[in-house]
């Protein structure tokens, strides 16, 4: 998921559907689509990436830093 609309260089807004996150909150995906993120490694793909307005970098770090104790 992201918010950032810049990282999709194509969006496909057919895909409009609600997801429910831990807080039991829901959100508005707005579109998915593949974005490509550049690395030291070169450039990497990621697919079926989500377009969420309303989520933020605090829960984004939030979740990455869950990933990361499991």
């Amino acid at each position: 998921m992201t918010h950032d609309r810049e990282l999709f260089k194509e969006l496909n807004k057919s895909n409009i559907f609600k997801i429910k996150i831990g807080n039991e909150e829901q959100l508005v995906v707005k579109g998915t689509k593949t974005i490509s993120i550049k690395t030291h490694l070169g450039i990497k793909l990621i697919f079926d990436v989500l377009y969420v307005l309303e989520i933020t970098p605090k829960l984004v770090k939030c979740c990455s830093n869950i990933r990361e104790r499991s």
